[in-house]
C-alpha cells in the first residue's frame, strides 16, 4: 500500500519528469493532448482524454501513481459554466 506520504513525492518526481525533460519535446507536436506521467517508474503516456492516456500506461505500470498535464495549458480540464443540475426543463418545472 502507498502512503499518502510516498503518494506526494511519486507526483511531485513525476510533475518534475514532465517540466525537465518532456514539456519542451511535446509543445509543438502535442499541443492540448493529456500526458499521464507515472512518478514511480517516470514512464508517460499521451492521449486525447484522460481516460486515454491512462489506459495506455497501464499498458506498461500495473499501478501508476500519476501526474496530469495537458500539453501547453495551465489546466487539464475548464469547468463549464453551467451543469446538468442547473439545467430544469420544462417537463420538470411543476
Amino acid at each position: 500500500m502507498t502512503t499518502q506520504n510516498q503518494c506526494t513525492k511519486f507526483l511531485a518526481h513525476a510533475e518534475r519528469i514532465y517540466e525537465d525533460e518532456l514539456r519542451d519535446d511535446l509543445v509543438n507536436d502535442h499541443q492540448g493532448y493529456i500526458v499521464k506521467v507515472d512518478g514511480r517508474s517516470g514512464k508517460y503516456s499521451i492521449g486525447i482524454s484522460a481516460s486515454q492516456s491512462l489506459t495506455e500506461l497501464k499498458k506498461t505500470c500495473a499501478n501508476p501513481v500519476t501526474y496530469t498535464v495537458r500539453v501547453g495549458f495551465d489546466h487539464v480540464y475548464d469547468l463549464p459554466s453551467s451543469t446538468v443540475s442547473d439545467a430544469v426543463s420544462p417537463e420538470h418545472d411543476e
